[in-house]
């Protein structure tokens, strides 16, 4: 394994202190999809719903198929206790998009039973 030395900034370091371990694998997976899955998630919902969507429209959406795939992928690894302290912190953050799309969709069939 190459070493390499940073200069960052201390806050910055001490953020990263606690990930020390993990910041090979945080590093591999940020640079080979350019985003973490939690951050392709949230851009896939803020680009939807930036098109203004019909409720009709709200009540279709579904993530990506890579993103549904990779989820359950967090998901079943996380059955078999074989996450990292990262990947499951990631599999959080992906749930919580999936809550916010949930609430989404509740609020567009509220909007549709009224209409």
């Amino acid at each position: 394994m190459t070493e390499i030395a940073l200069s960052l900034p201390d806050m910055l370091a001490n953020r990263l202190l606690p990930l020390k371990k993990q910041l090979p694998e945080l590093l591999a997976l940020v640079t080979s999809q350019g985003l973490t899955l939690s951050a392709q998630a949230y851009r896939e919902v803020l680009e939807f719903v930036a098109a203004r969507p019909t409720p009709q429209q709200i009540t279709r959406f579904r993530l990506s198929p890579p993103l549904q795939e990779s989820i359950s992928q967090l998901q079943s690894r996380r059955n078999d206790g074989d996450l990292s302290e990262f990947e499951a912190a990631e599999l959080e953050r992906l749930l919580h998009v999936e809550h916010l799309v949930r609430a989404l969709k509740a609020q567009a069939r509220e909007e549709l039973l009224q209409s």
